[in-house]
Formats: structure tokens, C-alpha cells, sequence
């Protein structure tokens, strides 16, 4: 093994991986040697057994809290939105969570008007934005 990988982790990373293989080993073991068995389980076997699994699922509720595993487990269980196809201005605006601002008669979803679209100044800022945008457009180069 002249190719090994060495992998840096903190301590407590390395204590927690070694603890998690040394509980698997050990429920994987007892389970073999009850398998090659030909005689019946005792009770010191069996409550061995319920403490593993029980500090099994203790490990994985600790590590089912861990910030970033939450995460990636809500992002796959979202999905991906493939093929998004962009709606046209008649179908906004016969979805009921849309809705066109009277001001400058864009067509928004009404949780945005509320909290950005609707604050003063902000179609005033928008307004001098697409003025600057066309005047740009329209230069000619000469």
C-alpha cells in the first residue's frame, strides 16, 4: 500500500468514525457467530445486541442533527426542477400566486410585491434603471 490515501480530520471526527466501525463490527460479528450457530440465543447475547442497536440509532439521531447533513438531506428530498420552462404573461397572470404592480404594470408574484416591489422608491429606482437601459439600446454607433 504504497498509494495511501491519508484523510485529514479533526479528533473528534476520527474518534466518532471509529466508534461507528467498531459498533458495526461488533453487530456484525454477533449476527454471524448467532448465523454459524446451531444453538438458540441467550439473554446476555440478546441484550448485547439491543444495546449496539441502540447506540446505533443514537449515533444516527446525533448525526441526522448535524447542520449540514440536514441540509443535503432536504435539498434531495426538494428534488432538481428539470426543463423549467418559462411561463408566458397571460399564464402569470392567471396563476393566483401573481400579480401586475399598478405602477409600472410588471407582473411579480404577489410575496415579492409585498416585501420588495412595494417599498418606496424601489419602482422609482426600477423606472430610472429601464429609462437608462433603452437610451443605451438606442444609441447608434457611429
Amino acid at each position: 500500500m504504497a498509494n495511501a490515501r491519508v484523510m485529514n480530520m479533526s479528533e473528534e471526527t476520527k474518534r466518532t468514525a471509529d466508534n461507528f466501525v467498531e459498533l458495526i463490527n461488533e453487530l456484525f460479528g454477533t449476527t454471524e457467530e448467532l448465523a454459524n450457530s446451531t444453538r438458540p440465543m441467550n439473554e446476555g447475547e440478546w441484550l448485547n445486541i439491543s444495546k449496539n442497536l441502540m447506540k446505533l440509532h443514537q449515533f444516527k439521531d446525533r448525526f441526522m442533527t448535524n447542520v449540514v447533513v440536514v441540509e443535503q438531506v432536504q435539498r434531495h428530498q426538494r428534488g432538481r426542477v428539470l426543463n423549467r420552462k418559462k411561463k408566458t404573461r397571460e399564464e402569470k397572470l392567471t396563476d393566483t400566486d401573481m400579480m401586475t404592480c399598478p405602477k409600472c404594470l410588471g407582473v411579480l408574484t404577489i410575496r415579492h410585491y409585498r416585501e420588495k416591489h412595494s417599498k418606496a422608491g424601489y419602482v422609482s429606482k426600477l423606472r430610472l434603471f429601464q429609462k437608462q437601459f433603452k437610451t443605451k439600446a438606442k444609441k447608434k454607433p457611429t
